[in-house]
């Protein structure tokens, strides 16, 4: 006669409290080894804001903004203007926009269903005189 997976695993323990937990980690391995393979990879969006003369805008705010859970992060730029936001999901959708002394880019799309998971999206904002 032959044992099962689950006789064997708990053999020299006795009881149906070790059958259960036997059992219990042959139905979440695969469960568990399944997860770590099917994590959707992360994108980083990066880029310079720049004003319409095309110089560079230190201290303008970035904000990019989750469509599905409508979380903003925003990102200060540095001294050459430029912003990144790292470790953000590919299965989502996103908007971008930049502000500077009250005036506002446009708003930039970056969609779930686009492939490229780095993207470098320069951001234009014309300050008024």
């Amino acid at each position: 006669m032959r044992a099962s997976t689950a006789t064997v695993a708990v053999k020299g323990i006795s009881g149906t409290p070790a059958r259960f937990v036997a059992l219990l980690l042959l139905v979440l391995s695969p469960v568990h080894f399944a997860a770590q393979y099917t994590r959707t990879p992360l994108r980083t969006i990066t880029g310079t804001v720049n004003d319409a003369g095309r110089e560079p805008i230190r201290g303008a705010v970035v904000q990019i903004e989750a469509m599905d859970t409508l979380v903003i992060q925003s990102y200060e730029t540095n001294e050459t203007g430029t912003y990144h936001f790292r470790n953000l999901r590919s299965d989502c959708d996103y908007t971008l926009w930049a502000m500077y002394r009250g005036n506002r880019s446009k708003t930039y799309g970056v969609g779930k269903f686009d492939h490229a998971l780095d993207r470098e999206i320069p951001i234009t904002v014309v300050l008024a005189k």
